[in-house]
């Protein structure tokens, strides 16, 4: 598995989304950045053009725990095209989504 990960703070970090993971690794890889007290985490997406609905319920599992415990998953650099699909499926109206050409996320939740 190859993943770029760049700490921050203690509790925020940049990641980019191991596409090539099976959910299972992906979640448990989630779940142990979120254990190490990471609140902030920010999911750089560039150069992934397709998620599967097993990647997107990542999304949700991480959404839920990090505002329960009042932090923030943030997806980043965001192609037209994924932005689509998410937006279809509402989760822009929950998940801080960034498009890859924009300046500012379409949500501050």
């Amino acid at each position: 598995m190859e993943t770029m990960e760049t700490m921050v703070s203690t509790d925020e970090r940049f990641v980019h989304f191991p596409v090539d993971l099976e959910y299972t690794e992906a979640a448990k890889w989630f779940a142990d950045i979120v254990a190490d007290g990471c609140l902030y985490l920010n999911i750089d997406l560039f150069g992934v053009d397709i998620l599967i609905s097993r990647q997107i319920s990542i999304f949700i599992m991480l959404h839920k725990e990090l505002t329960e415990m009042g932090g923030v998953v943030r997806l980043i650099n965001v192609t037209a095209e994924l932005y689509k699909t998410l937006d279809m499926l509402n989760l822009d109206r929950t998940i801080s989504i960034e498009r890859l050409s924009d300046s500012n996320p379409k949500n501050e939740n």
